[in-house]
């Protein structure tokens, strides 16, 4: 199972981080004994957004039970470096999100205050480095499965677009 955890405005940032594995370990238990694993992605904004919080969240279990969900793309529309993120998260990273944004303004460049929003785009037009990704995990022998969420700004270009990275992906890893 795979979810991303919000970190609400007014809630500090380590005590959302400690009432989160609070909650896990009551959950522990049934997943070990059902062979669930809970997969914590990051997630740009109000989440948990870089590889460090999603450690730390996840650091004190077992990756067979509660694991990471590393997606670049929200990590590089937060300014993180691809080799930082996979080498923080490495002992727990289980599932890998290839997908790709960059930062686009929403209003136009008079406006008094620019206001910016991730449009999800290809995976060789973003922020994130997908042959970069791919090539760190795979010296690091990464052999857990591999995700593309398929999402686009531009839903209208939806099956270009999933063929494009599918290809693109699978260039990739057998490269």
């Amino acid at each position: 199972m795979r979810v991303c955890v919000g970190m609400p405005r007014g809630v500090g940032y380590l005590e959302r981080i400690s009432d989160l594995q609070r909650q896990f370990e009551t959950a522990v238990p049934r997943l070990a004994a059902s062979g669930i694993s809970l997969g914590v992605q990051n997630h740009s904004q109000h989440d948990i957004s870089h590889a460090l919080g999603l450690r730390e969240l996840v650091r004190p279990f077992d990756p067979d039970q509660i694991c990471a969900v590393w997606d670049p793309a929200h990590t590089a529309l937060n300014g993180e470096i691809p080799e930082h993120a996979v080498d923080i998260i490495w002992p727990h990273l289980r599932l890998l999100n290839l997908k790709n944004a960059i930062w686009k303004q929403v209003n136009g460049p008079e406006a008094s205050v620019a206001r910016f929003a991730p449009y999800w785009t290809a995976g060789r037009c973003g922020l994130a480095p997908w042959p970069d990704v791919v090539q760190l995990v795979r010296q690091r022998g990464y052999d857990a499965p591999v995700c593309l969420p398929a999402e686009y700004t531009d839903e209208t270009e939806l099956i270009r677009l999933v063929s494009e990275d599918l290809a693109f992906a699978r260039s990739l890893f057998a490269a």
